[in-house]
């Protein structure tokens, strides 16, 4: 039975490269995200490469909703071997945290921390059974450097962060790698990436540090084939400003 990779928020950035990624290397690929066009574009490119995949439509806002998004996966595949979670859009903003309250903060809490933790909390059982396994979250900058007026997102980042370290302390010598990358700056070819080049004045979109998905798709497989847990920060580590 092929292996199979749970890309969670796959579009046409990382989540096509991480799916190209683990397909080269004989991996089934599972899509999962909310906009079932960008799935469909993602699965054609997939096809004209040899690389198996289907799609599921979800909407990881609601984290209630894991554990029949992972019985579909395992329904499908009959397995999971690895999960990447990176389903973050334009369509979130960032928030100053003057301005922060309960009411924003719950609005994106399923999304950046309740669901990937449910997550996790599904597929680890399979993953200890078996000695093997891969779960990879990919953050902001925020979640590493607090930012001003770049509040939010990087609140629930952190904690997710912060489960995940956790995590990695716990999988020692397990077999079971728990990883992280932190990105600083646009994702090329993503939603953001896109809506901003249609956006901005062309010398101002050129202007914007970018990071290749490629980079950090094969940034997760290294990991993987290392065997260590780990955080790695693409392109290069960044000074954030901070308030002192």
């Amino acid at each position: 039975m092929s292996k199979v990779i749970a890309v969670f928020g796959a579009g046409t950035g990382l989540g096509l490269s991480m799916a190209r990624e683990y397909g080269r290397h004989g991996y089934q690929v599972a899509l999962v995200g909310r906009n079932e066009g960008h799935l469909a574009e993602v699965r054609h490119v997939l096809e004209s490469e040899g690389i198996e995949s289907a799609p599921f439509v979800a909407d990881l806002d609601e984290a209630d909703g894991v554990p029949a998004l992972i019985s579909a996966i395992r329904g499908r595949f009959g397995r999971i071997d690895v999960i990447e979670y990176s389903p973050l859009s334009a369509e979130i903003n960032f928030i100053p945290a003057k301005q922060l309250d309960a009411k924003a903060l719950a609005g994106m809490m399923n999304l950046l921390l309740l669901t990937p933790v449910n997550i996790v909390h599904e597929v680890l059982p399979e993953f200890t059974e078996r000695g093997t396994g891969a779960i990879f979250f990919t953050f902001g900058a925020t979640a590493l450097h607090p930012t001003p007026n770049y509040s939010g997102i990087g609140t629930l980042q952190s904690a997710a962060r912060h489960y995940l370290m956790s995590l990695q302390a716990e999988l020692k010598d397990t077999g079971i790698v728990a990883s992280s990358t932190v990105i600083t700056a646009m994702i090329s070819g993503s939603g953001t990436d896109k809506a901003m080049k249609h956006s901005l004045p062309e010398d101002q979109y050129r202007s914007i540090v970018t990071v290749d998905p490629d980079d950090i798709a094969a940034t997760y497989w290294n990991m993987q084939e290392a065997g260590a847990s780990g955080e790695a920060v693409l392109p290069t580590p960044l000074e954030m400003p901070h308030s002192r």
